[in-house]
């Protein structure tokens, strides 16, 4: 019989990011991320293909830590992103298509963060200045020295915002803009009070960027879209107040990426044409709308583009990533659809190239005329799936006092119809995520190991109307509990979960709600809690983004309702919990802080309850995507082998 996925099949996996259309339309060119076992990092070059498909893909770069291929406008030479001479700083380096190696092109002090081609061969960078010198010291010998030295300087922190998940401890400087005409020196054009966000040239010359740079920019969530001269002059193009996330300026309208209102989190992001919402109809998030996927690179919210006077844009539907486009004055019309994730794409020549997941598929990168028609396969690169036994995705609606919610069940290979298996109940973070129509590598994985894993989209879940979105406001885990109760006894119901062999399990706002529900019912036998929230008045303080993000979200700070700080937060009820818990962190979270786990193991071992722990140094809040091979590898397994001893012994 044909295997089903081991978690040791993670480190032959490889994904796709970034596809780039050169100016014609005749060539993409995108980042392959593979896992490289032996150095146990994942490594990520740039390759290039014919957007017709009458060649197979071929290497440009070597690697291993190339990123952001981006064609000149001449579609002549590609420039990328790579760290080379210094492992934790990018620079710019372009590659002539005619043939020749890469060649350094711009370099920053402290690394090149994002960067754009504009007219007459110059460029724009966002980067931060050089390291302030040390006045007790004399000056640093190299620049791998001065890095050093400002990573062991002692942090004084006047600010909210010094940290971020993914980054550590932030600069105190901020990235700023500068130009370059390679083979020149780039030269600092803004020297902003805040830092500089996806630097774009504009038609007449000057360069757009997105910035926060009010007067009290620590606490404030307007970021609008700036605009530089060159001369060392910028001024303000929006005056939205909204938190801008995206944007892309056309012959004659600027489009915006932003949510509406306060606070921002859980809130719709919505396409704005010169201020006003255009995807308003819809009502639903423009953007990736938080839909997971394991098996795609986390990605930031992508730019519009414009093409032939429309605006195309991502627009998430029901655990769906759907491909929009819009003419000023007319109605937002679907281009790219399916039950299917569609991350990371590009629009020139006539054509789209897109990465895109599904159920049925890992990853692959597509190319598409304009408005969709004549869709085909670029690069699949992962043929060997095709020899393995997946797990079979259907529909698990769950319904409850007249409401419907979309739910899944992921059925071992080989599944018969009657029998019972083991069943697993996972709940997604955010809160404002959502599951959906994409290849969750873990769950294949749980599916080929003889498991049932069933899934749903609760109240607070994205990629549904906004007041869905926001309904879990102030009722973490009392709104949400019934209907992932509900999913249970629906499994149950369908013929293939085993009623006496369930398990239950997430990660961030999972791992809350997997803590919320163990100490709520006992029809669990195992659990596995990943990166939890657990108590919310510790999370206020310690998580890099909770300080603005709670209020919202439990509907107070913790001084002015510290009676429902402590109900919602999990940690009050551990005395209720019978059911065995493995608790999962990392020691470089910043999101829900290693401390949030390791609060619930000691309780619950001095209360003589079956729980264990298992932290893993130096990782981030997002190990299961962008871990280390191997640690990614052992998470898996140390989840399945807790679901085993207790639901297979």
């Amino acid at each position: 019989m044909t295997e089903g996925l081991s978690d040791r099949d993670l480190l032959a996996f490889r994904t796709i990011a970034d596809p780039t259309l050169s100016p014609d339309g005749s060539l993409v060119a995108f980042t392959l991320i593979e896992q490289d076992a032996k150095a146990n990092r994942q490594a990520s070059s740039i390759w290039v293909c014919p957007a017709d498909g009458s060649q197979p893909p071929r290497r440009l770069t070597v690697g291993p830590r190339d990123s952001r291929p981006r064609w000149s406008p001449d579609g002549r030479r590609l420039g990328f992103l790579a760290a080379r001479e210094r492992e934790w700083a990018k620079d710019l380096y372009l590659l002539d298509m005619e043939g020749g190696e890469p060649q350094p092109a711009a370099k920053l002090p402290r690394g090149i963060a994002d960067y754009a081609w504009g007219p007459e061969n110059c460029l724009c960078l966002a980067g931060a200045p050089d390291f302030p010198p040390d006045p007790d010291r004399d000056p640093p010998s190299s620049s791998e020295e001065a890095h050093r030295r400002y990573q062991e300087r002692p942090l004084h922190v006047t600010r909210l915002r010094y940290r971020m998940d993914g980054q550590g401890y932030l600069d105190d400087e901020p990235r700023q803009l500068w130009v370059v005409e390679p083979p020149g020196e780039p030269r600092l054009v803004a020297a902003t009070p805040g830092d500089v966000l996806r630097p774009r040239w504009l038609s007449d010359g000057r360069v757009a960027f997105l910035a926060n740079l009010e007067p009290d920019r620590d606490i404030s969530e307007a970021v609008e879209v700036y605009v530089a001269d060159l001369k060392g002059g910028w001024e303000r193009l929006t005056r939205d107040g909204r938190p801008t996330l995206a944007f892309a300026q056309g012959e004659s309208h600027l489009a915006t990426v932003a949510p509406e209102g306060s606070p921002r989190f859980g809130r719709h992001p919505r396409l704005w044409l010169d201020g006003a919402c255009a995807s308003r109809g819809l009502d639903r998030p423009v953007g990736g709308g938080g839909v997971l996927a394991d098996t795609l690179p986390s990605a930031e919210p992508a730019d519009p583009i414009w093409w032939h006077g429309q605006v195309y844009f991502e627009v998430a539907d029901r655990g769906r990533v759907h491909l929009y486009r819009l003419r000023p004055g007319g109605e937002p019309e679907p281009v790219l659809v399916g039950d299917r994730v569609v991350r990371g794409w590009s629009v020139a020549g006539g054509r789209i190239a897109f990465v895109t997941t599904s159920p049925e598929e890992g990853v692959s990168l597509r190319v598409a005329d304009a408005d969709g028609g004549a869709e085909g396969v670029l690069f699949d690169p992962n043929p060997w799936l095709k020899e393995r036994a997946l797990g079979t995705l259907r529909r698990l609606e769950v319904r409850r006092d007249g409401c419907t919610i979309d739910g899944w069940a992921l059925l071992p290979p080989g599944y018969r119809e009657g029998e019972r298996v083991p069943t697993l109940l996972y709940i997604h973070g955010g809160p404002h995520a959502a599951y959906g129509w994409s290849f969750q590598f873990v769950f294949q994985v749980l599916a080929g190991a003889g498991y049932g894993v069933v899934f749903c989209n609760p109240p607070g879940s994205q990629s549904y109307s906004e007041e869905f979105s926001l309904s879990l406001a102030g009722a973490w885990g009392e709104r949400d509990f019934p209907w992932l109760m509900a999913l249970a006894d629906r499994a149950v119901e369908a013929g293939f979960a085993d009623p006496e062999r369930m398990g239950v399990g997430g990660a961030s706002y999972g791992g809350y709600a997997t803590l919320w529900v163990i100490s709520h019912t006992d029809r669990f036998r195992a659990a596995v809690c990943a990166r939890p929230v657990s108590t919310l008045e510790g999370f206020y303080g310690s998580s890099d983004v909770a300080w603005e993000f709670a209020p919202g979200e439990i509907g107070a700070h913790p001084w002015q309702d510290p009676e429902r700080y402590r109900r919602l937060s999990p940690l009050t009820h551990l005395d209720l919990v019978t059911t065995p818990v493995r608790l999962i962190a990392g020691t470089a979270d910043l999101r829900t802080p290693v401390e949030e786990a390791e609060q619930v193991y000691v309780r619950l071992r001095r209360m003589d309850k079956d729980a264990d722990l298992v932290i893993f140094p130096g990782e981030s809040h997002l190990i299961t995507v962008n871990g280390r091979p191997w640690n990614r590898v052992r998470h898996m397994r140390y989840v399945q082998e807790w679901f085993d001893r207790y639901l297979k012994a």
